[in-house]
């Protein structure tokens, strides 16, 4: 499990993709993580991915499925 769990930790420690920017910087979102992909979107700045998850960053464990584990996270 420790593999996983850091793995998932450098991915979220990691900057996002200018796609991936494209894409959240227009989504709908209560908490303004969308401005902030926004603005690192138009003045070409890095952003990681833990900066735009808010509360959505805990573990809850995996679950058992057919075909291996669902990892569980949650906020």
């Amino acid at each position: 499990y420790r593999n996983v769990l850091d793995f998932i930790d450098s991915f979220y420690d990691g900057y996002l993709l200018t796609t991936e920017l494209k894409k959240l910087k227009d989504i709908d979102d209560k908490c303004d993580y969308s401005n902030k992909a926004k603005e690192a979107y138009n003045n070409n700045k890095k952003i990681k991915r833990k900066d735009v998850m808010g509360s959505c960053r805990w573990f809850e464990g995996f679950r058992r499925e057919k075909d291996g584990w669902e990892l569980q996270l949650g906020s």
